[in-house]
């Protein structure tokens, strides 16, 4: 329901809170580690699947959505490089391997996870709210539940 020019607005607007979230994480990082941001990151996305699901159980104002969305530009721009660093992390010698391995895996499944949800007449909010909620979740046990590396080896 946006027109054009608004909707250039609202994307310029999002690309500057994932813009300044990207800049902002390494001196995030060396304040709060790791394990921080990326519970920080996935409490983003729970938020962000509240508000996607009031927003459409309630019929509240499109416009909310638009908070959802700079929550998951802040919460993927916060985890993405660290995530990547440590999926890549034991593959030191073909890290360039593995990351197209990674990419293409990455695709196949949202691919495939599209595809099914689709199938089953699942609408696309409702597919990112369950993925957001489900994601979510589950990796903040596992973040809670696993000791890294470094907490494992002082042991």
């Amino acid at each position: 329901g946006l027109s054009t020019g608004q909707y250039s607005i609202s994307m310029t607007g999002l690309a500057g809170f994932s813009m300044a979230t990207s800049f902002l994480t390494p001196y995030l990082l060396s304040k709060f580690g790791q394990k921080t941001l990326l519970l920080l990151s996935q409490a983003l996305f729970l938020t962000c699947a509240v508000i996607f699901a009031l927003t459409q159980a309630l019929g509240l104002n499109a416009y909310l959505n638009l908070v959802g969305f700079a929550m998951i530009g802040v919460g993927f721009a916060m985890g993405f490089g660290i995530l990547m660093s440590q999926a890549l992390n034991p593959f030191k010698q073909n890290a360039g391997l593995a990351s197209s391995v990674l990419a293409i895996c990455q695709i196949a499944f949202s691919a495939g996870y599209i595809w099914i949800m689709g199938m089953l007449g699942v609408s696309a909010v409702n597919m990112l709210i369950f993925l957001l909620l489900f994601s979510s979740i589950a990796n903040t046990i596992v973040l809670v539940s696993v000791p890294n590396q470094r907490e494992c080896l002082q042991e």
